[in-house]
């Protein structure tokens, strides 16, 4: 079965959300509502650094990765931004990519691949941006006797 890895590197830019401090930020990652994974919360931080990796089983038909990010308060948290990630262009990309290189031997095929700053959108205004959400996508099998590179 595929797997989607996915790596919270950091943020930058991102909207305060409280008055006397910076955000206690953390990010929410998900493919399904029901399947959450969190990053641990950066306290007092509006460019946090999580280098966090979380990996997804991925199912025929989940083709949008949700990113969202919040602000950590005692009993609540605030919204400070929230984007999607196309996975079909990463995975065109991957299929682009494999067509091109090289039959090797190994025990992983990247199937494809992402390393970019995405803008968390403002909720009313989509010209402007929340602040930035550095990601590291890896779609990829395993287990493979032979596969590109």
């Amino acid at each position: 079965m595929p797997q989607l890895q996915v790596t919270i590197v950091e943020a930058r830019g991102l909207k305060q959300q409280d008055t006397f401090s910076a955000n206690d930020g953390f990010v929410e990652v998900y493919l399904d509502k029901n399947y959450k994974q969190k990053t641990k919360t950066k306290k007092n931080s509006n460019k946090p650094q999580w280098n966090e990796t979380f990996v997804f089983n991925h199912q025929t038909g989940q083709d949008t990765l949700f990113l969202d990010v919040y602000d950590q308060d005692l009993l609540t948290k605030d919204t400070i931004g929230k984007t999607t990630i196309d996975l079909k262009k990463i995975y065109d990309k991957g299929k682009e990519k494999n067509n091109k290189q090289s039959y090797i031997q190994t025990r992983t095929n990247i199937l494809g691949h992402l390393d970019a700053w995405i803008k968390l959108p403002h909720k009313t205004d989509h010209t402007s941006s929340n602040g930035e959400l550095h990601v590291i996508i890896d779609y990829q099998t395993f287990d493979k006797q032979y596969a590109y590179l």
